[in-house]
């Protein structure tokens, strides 16, 4: 069994698992944690998501988002559908040979609404140019995850921030910062 089929393979389990917790969602703004195997299936759809990007693996990128998922990585690069992201990801990936993403544990809660959840999780990502240039990205990925009909949980939104950049032009959405 290759990687990606294994990583496919594991996000679906622990997705499955989440089927019987999707309406245990404690109160909005209340300290109490969410089941870990909501934790563990956010968790594995983030690492998931690292790995199919740094592979190329454009299908396996999409199991991990919801049909209508939106996908909001930058000022002008706003994505509706799985076939908008897949596009997005081809676009974007086209002149990279390789890259390699770091991602951090996910910070997950329960949103408003029963069954979803919202996560927060840090990044580093390296890409490597075919013109031999290269650039690096600092920031977080802000999602949205909502079980299917199987109960498995998916992507339902993304908004990547930016704490910095490196080697890279154009827009991006940055932290804002605090005033002094």
């Amino acid at each position: 069994m290759n990687l990606s089929k294994r990583n496919l393979l594991a996000v679906a389990a622990l997705s499955a698992a989440t089927a019987a917790h999707a309406d245990e969602n404690p109160p909005p703004g209340n300290d109490a944690q969410v089941p870990f195997a909501v934790w563990a299936a956010v968790n594995a759809a983030t690492q998931g998501y690292a790995d199919c990007v740094d592979r190329f693996d454009i299908p396996g990128l999409m199991a991990l988002f919801s049909p209508d998922c939106v996908y909001d990585y930058a000022p002008g690069l706003f994505m509706k559908g799985r076939d908008q992201v897949a596009e997005g990801a081809r676009k974007s990936l086209s002149n990279v040979t390789k890259s390699s993403h770091f991602v951090g544990p996910p910070v997950v809660q329960a949103a408003d609404e029963s069954g979803v959840y919202t996560s927060t999780t840090y990044f580093t990502a390296f890409h490597q140019h075919k013109d031999g240039g290269q650039h690096t990205v600092y920031g977080r990925y802000l999602d949205t995850f909502k079980a299917d009909a199987t109960g498995r949980l998916l992507i339902t939104h993304r908004q990547t921030v930016s704490h910095a950049a490196e080697g890279i032009a154009g827009s991006r959405y940055w932290l804002p910062r605090l005033p002094s």
